[in-house]
């Protein structure tokens, strides 16, 4: 191709350009004025500034006055074209500051109801989520947790093996308001060793204790599968694709196996060292403190929900990003009179860790007394939750809240997808998110009547229109969020 020919070619294109750019030019001047003339109508009828003097808040209002007609992409249409007439004016720019908050309000609130990642988190539903009892979510897992717990319970209440006691039959158990009657069968001894042993017929009395063998028996003669014989004589087996608990014809000593690998897995877990349940595998050589860290550890998924509750709890009580709770550190705790205070080193505005930006906040009891605390005191879920790490996973230091390999001790920090199933599994809910506890506590403190200022000092918010976003207050009538002014 020829210098001239390009030449040529590229004067057409330049003059198409120009065509273009004076009919665009054109259309976008009509389409201002006309928007400033619908503006300027509505200005007069109202007593605000028209244009050229147009302001934020007056903007704003016209915006607002029209939320149920217009949609986000309107008014974005709508204020361009306001702030091209009144420049083109001569005026000043209209549209910063709170108009461009407002747009951005609008565009996450309208026409959303209960969407992922917009829904609060329900401070209440977190407390009864606390309030609930830690137990197995494995099918038949209750009944297994009793199954381990009312064997160490009984062999150390009666002071016999644990052969004699996977023995003892439903028949002769007859539960009191006083206590417990079982007899125990007789044993007709195995070589020299062991003699025979004739029945017995024994009574246990209520204590009340957290290790009262009679409320454990009492509550497994509830649960236990329909058929079951023996007190402990019952496993799991697979009916209609899954494992549900059923009676079984195991001989004593293939059950009495069972009931010690299913302890000694529990002692595992609980970080016991696993000579100390003795010989006859029960916790014959534990004290009451450590049975009772073994029973608990009977539920498997203990360690699990007791870190998610953790997390769930202390996110909700210091308004936290998720970023900022997968990156604490044991180090970054600091034990006062009244519970904790957690130092939050890096988070969405201070990704550095400046010292002079990290935000602290007290994390304190419900109640003076420890004791007296009610379940979703997040100082607790704290206390309990390093209980956890020092003596189960003999760990020190490191990530507070890590994420965890099949339950056998940290992996690592926690995603944000890890987070929100943490909460949903909390709540049993899908319409939450990590975004929901800071919602859900700025919102709650709002409603509460709190200042705008002493909401930011708790979630950490600098911006005041960036805190605002975080609000979740729903209008009655249109079951919208209210975006706020």
């Amino acid at each position: 191709m020829s210098a001239a020919m390009v030449a040529a070619r590229s004067a057409e294109v330049a003059a198409a350009d120009r065509m273009a750019a004076a009919h665009v030019s054109e259309r976008t001047q009509t389409r201002a004025a006309k928007t400033a003339a619908r503006y300027d109508r509505w200005a007069e009828a109202n007593n605000q500034p028209q244009v050229p003097r147009a302001d934020p808040g007056a903007l704003t209002r016209w915006l607002h006055a029209h939320l149920d007609l217009w949609g986000h992409g309107t008014m974005s249409v709508y204020v361009d074209d306001l702030r091209r007439a009144q420049m083109t004016a001569g005026g000043p720019d209209p549209t910063r500051g709170m108009v461009r908050d407002y747009l951005s309000a609008v565009g996450r609130t309208k026409w959303r109801r209960t969407l992922p990642r917009v829904v609060a988190l329900d401070l209440a539903e977190m407390a009864r989520a606390a309030e609930r009892d830690l137990h197995s979510e494995q099918p038949g897992g209750r009944v297994l947790e009793l199954r381990g717990a009312v064997a160490v319970l009984l062999t150390r209440a009666l002071d016999m093996p644990l052969a004699r006691v996977a023995c003892i039959e439903v028949d002769t158990i007859t539960v009191t308001s006083a206590g417990l009657q079982l007899t125990v069968p007789p044993h007709r001894g195995v070589g020299r060793n062991k003699a025979a042993m004739a029945a017995q017929a024994l009574l246990l009395t209520r204590t009340g204790a957290a290790l009262d063998p009679v409320a454990a028996v009492e509550e497994l003669l509830e649960l236990l599968p329909v058929g079951t014989t023996r007190l402990l004589g019952f496993g799991l087996r697979r009916t209609g694709g899954r494992q549900v608990p059923a009676p079984t014809d195991a001989k004593t000593p293939q059950l009495v196996s069972r009931i010690r690998t299913q302890l000694a897995a529990a002692a595992r877990r609980a970080g016991l060292d696993r000579a100390a349940l003795g010989q006859d595998g029960c916790g014959s050589g534990l004290n009451d403190a450590d049975a009772g860290w073994l029973l608990a550890h009977l539920n498997p998924s203990l360690v699990r929900q007791l870190r998610d509750l953790t997390y769930g709890l202390l996110g909700a009580a210091t308004a936290s990003r998720h970023a900022g709770l997968a990156d604490l550190r044991i180090r970054d705790l600091e034990a006062t009179d009244t519970g904790w205070a957690v130092r939050f080193r890096q988070e969405k505005n201070n990704p550095e860790g400046i010292e002079e930006l990290v935000r602290v906040r007290p994390v304190d009891h419900e109640a003076d007394d420890n004791d007296r605390c009610p379940a979703w005191c997040p100082a607790c879920a704290l206390d309990r939750w390093l209980l956890v790490m020092r003596r189960s996973w003999r760990v020190e230091r490191g990530l507070l809240l890590p994420a965890m390999h099949a339950g056998r001790g940290p992996s690592g920090p926690l995603d944000d997808w890890y987070g929100t199933q943490i909460l949903q599994r909390l709540l049993g809910r899908d319409d939450v998110s990590t975004r929901s506890m800071r919602a859900g506590t700025i919102t709650a403190l709002r409603a509460e009547g709190a200042e705008f200022r002493a909401i930011a000092d708790v979630s950490g918010h600098r911006s005041m229109p960036q805190l605002t976003r975080y609000l979740r207050i729903v209008d009655p009538h249109s079951g919208q969020y209210h975006p706020p002014l």
